[in-house]
């Protein structure tokens, strides 16, 4: 009788650690990291910050773009003065 019984928990055991393996690699999808990290900045008040991690993973070509602008020292200044306009231009829009 007692062997049966630990037969029957360590398989409920295997199951259990079996279901803890199926829902870790579900949260260490790519969607559900940024999901999670989404959520975070939210909660810390830079949400803008996570639709910007949105967009760049919705649009990769923006992700190419930036790093590309910004690896050249050449249009590093450039770039940045684009940014700080766009940045007064969209908080314009923002408030109007």
């Amino acid at each position: 009788m007692r062997i049966e019984l630990l037969r029957m928990r360590a398989g409920y055991e295997r199951l259990a650690v079996q279901r803890s393996a199926c829902r870790l690699a579900g949260e260490l999808r790519p969607e559900s990291l940024v999901a999670h990290v989404r959520d975070r900045l939210g909660s810390a008040g830079l949400g803008w910050l996570g639709g910007g991690l949105q967009a760049l993973r919705r649009y990769p070509v923006l992700l190419s773009i930036l790093t590309s602008v910004v690896s050249n020292r050449r249009r590093r200044g450039i770039a940045l003065k684009t940014a700080l306009i766009a940045g007064l231009v969209w908080l314009g829009r923002a408030r109007s």
